[in-house]
């Protein structure tokens, strides 16, 4: 009975021995996995793997924008009043034919006929010419839309904070309205960026920079050239 009895004993013995060595072998290799999860953090599908900052939006310098807009004393906003510049209306009773560039040379020459004084300033800015507006005097300019025929009227209001000017003729109450944006690539019909002043007195060249030292630092209006008449 007792030789019987060896076999189941020694059956058992050799099954949890096999058990225990499978239990310590589960247990390495989850110790194992334990240890990659802890050091490599949870394994998540492609999709939801987060994007780094630096990846998704790439690291780049400010931009540094130089203008001449923040060291000027331009007010915010202008007007011309054309009904109290009689002598600017008398320049444009007659229509403007406009067939080519020198055009505004002769609409400069032709004011002389009716006794006006007008003074032709070139290498002007945008500045410039709102600078002018702000003294109330409405500069005199050509313009060309796209491919059109160019224009001549006077500039009779800006807006800084909307940044758009007007153009209008003295005798109507309807203006071309521009952005400051596309006012200068229709200014470029005139390479010399010129304008054309209009006044009761004779204008002088230091008359003209007393002026603009008002609204502009030196350096904004130092290359203007100018001719009277």
């Amino acid at each position: 009975m007792k030789r019987q009895l060896k076999h189941p004993i020694k059956a058992h013995q050799f099954i949890r021995q096999e058990s225990l060595k499978s239990t310590l072998l589960v247990c390495g290799v989850l110790s194992v996995f334990g240890l990659m999860a802890m050091s490599c953090g949870p394994m998540t599908s492609q999709e939801e793997m987060p994007i780094p900052e630096t990846a998704a939006i790439p690291t780049q310098k400010p931009t540094q924008i130089h203008s001449t807009q923040g060291h000027t004393n331009l007010p915010e906003t202008a007007t011309i009043n054309f009904q109290k510049q009689p002598f600017l209306r008398t320049a444009f009773q007659r229509p403007v034919r406009v067939e080519n560039r020198k055009t505004l040379l002769d609409f400069y020459f032709n004011t002389r006929t009716s006794g006006q004084k007008t003074a032709m300033v070139m290498n002007c800015s945008l500045d410039i010419l709102k600078a002018f507006v702000a003294n109330g005097w409405a500069p005199v300019v050509m313009l060309r839309i796209g491919s059109t025929r160019p224009f001549i009227l006077p500039v009779s209001y800006y807006d800084n904070d909307l940044k758009i000017i007007h153009l209008q003729h003295p005798s109507e109450a309807s203006k071309r309205r521009f952005s400051y944006e596309d006012f200068e690539k229709s200014w470029k019909v005139d390479p010399r960026n010129r304008c054309i002043l209009i006044t009761p007195q004779q204008l002088t060249e230091s008359r003209v920079q007393s002026v603009l030292a008002k609204y502009l630092p030196k350096e904004a209006y130092q290359q203007i050239r100018m001719e009277t008449r």
